[in-house]
């Protein structure tokens, strides 16, 4: 009963998706990045772990731009805000390489964007989860986490068995994602997304 209280609740469900949609996006990256990098782009190993590694400091830098504008716009209009570097990010990865620009450069400047969104998304996001169930707070994060994971899984299935040998299965993965993200962020989460 409780978990179908949390379900009904418009807040957890704009919040649970907007995670969802985030971490789905970072998830196409860090499943699929490496098989593009190397196989398709000839990027060596060392260099792959540098570009995922850029992506790790750009959404710790994100996490740290976050405190910023929670204190002065709230947890909707910090990822209000957020979600424009996320679009940015999956757009720009889709529109260089349809525009024929084929290059590692191209995926991993668009995704050091991405990342820094998603820095924004996922600790507000997180918080705001459980927000309206202090009584329930664990039921509500592992629900959060459950709808989470079964989006990266998602994900996953989708990129097993579309990824063939272009860059284009990944970042259009990504580019959907990043859509899907600033979506929520500017409609049901400035409708519901305030913790009450």
């Amino acid at each position: 009963r409780q978990w179908g209280r949390i379900l009904r609740n418009p807040t957890f469900v704009a919040w649970s998706l907007l995670i969802a949609c985030t971490y789905a996006g970072l998830f196409a990256f860090l499943a699929g990045s490496s098989f593009v990098f190397i196989d398709v782009l000839g990027s060596s190993r060392m260099a792959c772990g540098l570009y995922i590694a850029g992506c790790s400091v750009c959404y710790i830098v994100g996490t740290f731009w976050c405190r910023r504008w929670l204190l002065h716009h709230g947890l909707a209009g910090a990822v209000k805000r957020g979600a424009a570097f996320t679009l940015i990010g999956g757009v720009s990865m889709v529109g260089l390489a349809w525009a024929g620009v084929i290059a590692p450069w191209a995926i991993f400047v668009p995704q050091f964007v991405y990342s820094f969104g998603h820095g924004i998304h996922q600790p507000c996001g997180q918080a705001a989860v459980v927000g309206p169930f202090p009584h329930h707070a664990g039921a509500a994060s592992a629900l959060a986490g459950f709808i989470l994971a079964a989006a990266a899984v998602g994900v996953g299935a989708w990129l097993g068995v579309s990824m063939d040998g272009t860059v284009f299965p990944l970042v259009t993965t990504v580019g959907a994602m990043a859509v899907a993200t600033a979506l929520v962020a500017w409609t049901l989460v400035q409708r519901h997304g305030e913790v009450k």
